[in-house]
């Protein structure tokens, strides 16, 4: 019997994620929690596998792969379960599909399908800022502490009224420069998950920041770690459009911040070309290879 997501079912996906490493963003309670504002989540165990299921008024899929030992049976048995809740069985489809998975399911008949691929770096890289390929990024981060009066700290709810006019601040600057509907719509879908971030703080392992000039806040940035201990995340980076560098230095901040791990993972450009050239231009250390997953013979979804 499935069970609706809530933070109190956190300790059960600590354990299923940390008994196979993957460094993809998706993979991590965190990261499946935040969705809740688009979808109706919900959990199960399928052969002692944990299974996580997105539904919508469209239809189910599922958010990952099964975690665990798992084989062509238990994928079969996840299928039927997205096909009893679809009146498509198109729509029965497995996201954040990695690349040795996708290896396997492809042995296994089924079709998979490349999507966009997330970015990896190294953390000291991206703290350090060295040499000529980064020199636009270390000037930048000098332009904004020559501003003065820096200060960083925490996220705190208390703070949630000025963070959230600085979210709509930032939004306007950037919708306003968006000519494509796609672009648009998925910075509608970004706001919307900070604006939920702010409201919950406690999720387990979800670490905000937030940097001020005095006592103006100018930006604002949220993360989280991977349970293989090798990988932290960052989901989210507000920065004031009237302040300059303000943007590279909270990544290089809080990146320095997280010294306990070796990467940081930067989550996909979403098929956008100018959101790819920001990535690219941090030189990532390997570009994580994300699959969905289908049967044969079926078409995506429209």
């Amino acid at each position: 019997m499935s069970e609706i997501l809530k933070v109190d079912h956190y300790p059960v996906f600590k354990d299923y994620f940390r008994r196979k490493a993957c460094p993809l963003s998706a993979y991590s309670f965190v990261n499946i929690w935040l969705w809740r504002v688009f979808f109706k989540i919900q959990w199960c165990l399928i052969d002692q596998c944990l299974c996580v299921f997105f539904s919508d008024s469209v239809g189910t899929f599922m958010y990952l792969p099964p975690r665990g030992k798992w084989g062509r049976e238990t994928v079969k048995k996840c299928f039927s379960v997205m096909d009893s809740a679809n009146t498509n069985p198109a729509f029965s489809r497995i996201e954040n599909v990695s690349k040795a998975d996708a290896d396997c399911l492809a042995e296994y008949g089924f079709l998979c399908q490349s999507e966009p691929v997330e970015y990896l770096y190294l953390r000291r890289e991206l703290t350090e800022l060295r040499g000529n390929q980064f020199k636009s990024k270390r000037s930048s981060c000098n332009q904004f502490l020559r501003q003065g009066d820096v200060r960083w700290r925490d996220y705190q709810v208390r703070d949630k009224t000025d963070c959230q006019n600085l979210l709509r601040q930032w939004f306007a600057d950037r919708i306003s420069r968006q000519t494509e509907e796609f672009s648009r719509y998925l910075l509608e879908d970004h706001l919307r998950v900070v604006d939920s971030l702010l409201e919950s703080p406690d999720v387990p392992q979800l670490q905000g920041r937030i940097v001020g000039q005095g006592d103006k806040i100018c930006g604002l940035t949220f993360g989280y770690p991977l349970e293989d201990g090798r990988v932290f995340c960052i989901l989210a980076e507000i920065g004031s459009p009237e302040v300059a560098g303000v943007s590279q230095f909270m990544f290089r901040r809080f990146s320095e911040e997280q010294t306990e791990y070796e990467f940081i993972n930067v989550q996909a450009d979403c098929g956008l070309e100018s959101l790819r050239r920001a990535k690219l231009s941090y030189r990532p250390h390997q570009e994580l290879e994300v699959y969905s997953v289908r049967r044969c013979g079926q078409a995506p979804d429209p």
